[in-house]
């Protein structure tokens, strides 16, 4: 179990779902060496296209992005894509409070 500054047995009675959040968090921890050897690679152009993809997911893009489809393209579309983006949070801030993972680390070197 990972230290999240409580004592482990009040923490596991207040997860609901203790085998499922297990069986997540050994697969998080495996994954966390894959993680890191990925996130060393460096290759110029392709570093600049996954930064460019990464910050599509930022919420500065939904602000801007949203609002133009909307007034510009089909007021139709941007509703659909409000409701698919709203959805979207509902459902996995949902199952991140439901299964309590940690983040992979993030590395910061080359």
């Amino acid at each position: 179990m990972f230290n999240i500054g409580i004592d482990s047995s009040v923490y596991m009675a207040f997860l609901l779902l203790p085998t499922l959040h297990n069986a997540f968090l050994r697969h998080v921890r495996s994954g966390n060496e894959a993680v890191i050897r990925i996130q060393k690679m460096r290759f110029g152009a392709l570093d600049r296209l996954f930064l460019g993809c990464a910050m599509m997911g930022n919420e500065v893009s939904y602000l801007l992005l949203l609002p133009f489809v909307a007034w510009n393209l089909d007021p139709a579309l941007g509703r659909r894509m409000l409701a698919l983006w709203g959805v979207g949070f509902y459902i996995a801030n949902y199952l991140k409070d439901l299964l309590l993972l940690p983040r992979p680390p993030h590395f910061s070197g080359g």
